[in-house]
């Protein structure tokens, strides 16, 4: 797996977390702290503003 915000393939991890609103499926870098919601649409995702940025 690739961080797509760095590029690093060591330190990708995907991870199950839960929050006050339920569970959370996503994708997070150690080198950079990038984190991607995974049950959000790509479209969403892919916004500057977006929270699930790092």
């Amino acid at each position: 797996m690739k961080c797509p915000k760095c590029g690093a393939r060591i330190g990708v991890y995907r991870r199950n977390l839960t929050v006050s609103t339920g569970d959370v499926l996503g994708t997070s870098c150690y080198v950079c702290g990038f984190w991607r919601n995974e049950e959000m649409p790509p479209i969403i995702v892919n916004r500057p503003d977006c929270v699930g940025h790092a």
